[in-house]
């Protein structure tokens, strides 16, 4: 009985101690991005475990060192930096840790005047050391805003996609413009293979030369993602990439076959390829393309 009295009278207490981490927790993240906002780069510097990281997708890097590169840059090249945060929430996972998500908008201005407006969602792991929250992990998710006014009613703000959308809407979008002008152009005459050679004439111009079959492959595995769902980098060295991808779904709407696209897009590559020092061969297996790039 006594046993039961003494946990009734601790369980206040305990609920107390709880509520007030809980809230140190969600108070500590809007006055760290205030000191992005102020430039307090000491104490922006100071608000990282040792072992923080940041984790994106599947990539984690030390949080330390690239805080630092990212101050070193916005030292020279920002001009302000402001954060609105919407919503923010905590949960305490230990009476030395609490995890905390926040969505916000963030406005940065450089030295040139550009303006960029982003629209996050970050999840942080915070660690309590010597009774100030630190930063452990950190795990940001971007995606380009779609900003309601506040005039409009909460219940027609709705359709804000997520990044995933948006990818498959900007897939779709693309392998539609591609369809209409295969469809087009073999009605008027030509081929897929000399569409392909005649757009990829175009498009090498706009690739920087001077990074030659280094920069041909880093775009290559940085162009394929935003017209594939599923991407398998099969060798990549200084001399090869070898890279299987889904290619676009080809609806039934169009005059256009999947020998077409591969036709046309071979000849477009081949032609950058070709500019940047390498070379392209893709061939279809039935369910993927396999693209592969040769050093000449």
């Amino acid at each position: 009985m006594k046993k039961l009295v003494f946990l009734l009278i601790l369980l206040p207490t305990v609920a107390f101690s709880q509520e007030n981490l809980k809230k140190s927790a969600q108070d500590f993240i809007p006055s760290y991005f205030k000191l992005w906002e102020d430039k307090k780069w000491d104490e922006i510097l100071n608000s990282y475990t040792d072992d923080a990281q940041v984790i994106h997708y599947r990539l984690v890097r030390p949080l330390n060192q690239l805080v630092k590169n990212i101050v070193e840059n916005w030292k020279q090249n920002q001009t302000s930096y402001k954060v609105d945060i919407e919503s923010i929430s905590a949960d305490v996972v230990s009476p030395t840790s609490a995890f905390v998500i926040a969505t916000f908008l963030d406005y940065e201005i450089d030295k040139s005047g550009e303006a960029q407006v982003g629209q996050g969602m970050e999840l942080f792991l915070l660690e309590l050391i010597d009774n100030s929250w630190k930063i452990n992990k950190a795990i940001p998710i971007y995606s380009p805003p779609v900003i309601y006014n506040k005039n409009i009613e909460q219940k027609f703000q709705t359709g804000i996609l997520s990044p995933q959308s948006r990818l498959d809407g900007a897939m779709n979008q693309m392998g539609a413009i591609m369809m209409y002008n295969l469809e087009y152009f073999k009605k008027n005459g030509k081929t897929p293979a000399e569409i392909g050679k005649m757009m990829g004439a175009r498009f090498a111009i706009t690739w920087d030369q001077s990074r030659g079959f280094a920069g041909l492959v880093s775009g290559c595995v940085w162009g394929i993602q935003t017209m594939s769902s599923y991407i398998e980098v099969l060798e990549r060295n200084e001399n090869t990439l070898k890279i299987k991808f889904v290619p676009f779904t080809i609806s039934e709407t169009w005059d256009v076959t999947r020998e077409d696209i591969l036709d046309m897009f071979q000849n477009t590559w081949s032609e950058i390829a070709d500019y940047m020092g390498g070379t392209c061969s893709l061939v279809d297996d039935g369910k993927y393309w396999i693209a592969t790039m040769n050093k000449k």
